[in-house]
C-alpha cells in the first residue's frame, strides 16, 4: 500500500484552523495568546484530558484485561471512533496553543511519516 499524494487526507485540511476557532468561540480566547503560566496550565489540562480519552479508547476494547479469565472480546467500532475523535480534539488544542498551523502540521507529519517508513524498511531487512 502506498500513501496517496495528497497525504494527509483532504478531510483534515484546516483542522487546526477550525480547532482554533472552536477554542476561541467556546472557551473564551485564542490559546496561542495565553501567557507562559497560563500555557503551562492549559497544557496540563489538555494532556490530562488526552490521557483520559486515550484510556477511554482502551476501555471500549473490553477484553484488554488479559488477567481476567473468560474475558470475552468485544469491539464497538462506533464508540471506538468517538473516543478517538476526542483524543484528536485534545491533540488539536495542544497544537493550537503552540500556534502550529495546518501547513506546519502537514509538513511535520509528512516528515515523520518518512522517518517511520524508513525505520520500517530497515526493520524488514
Amino acid at each position: 500500500m502506498r500513501f496517496p499524494e495528497d497525504w494527509p487526507a483532504p478531510g483534515m485540511q484546516e483542522w487546526l484552523a477550525r480547532t482554533r476557532l472552536l477554542q476561541m468561540e467556546f472557551f473564551g480566547g485564542d490559546p496561542a495568546e495565553l501567557g507562559p503560566d497560563e500555557k503551562v496550565e492549559f497544557v496540563r489540562k489538555m494532556v490530562l484530558g488526552l490521557f483520559m480519552e486515550a484510556a477511554e479508547v482502551l476501555g471500549v476494547v473490553k477484553s484488554w484485561k488479559w488477567w481476567r479469565v473468560g474475558n470475552a472480546a468485544e469491539f464497538d467500532r462506533d464508540h471506538y471512533m468517538e473516543e478517538l475523535v476526542d483524543v484528536v480534539h485534545f491533540v488539536g488544542a495542544l497544537a493550537v496553543m503552540a500556534g502550529i498551523s495546518d501547513l506546519e502540521w502537514a509538513e511535520a507529519y509528512a516528515a515523520k511519516t518518512e522517518i517511520v517508513k524508513q525505520r520500517a524498511r530497515e526493520g524488514m531487512q
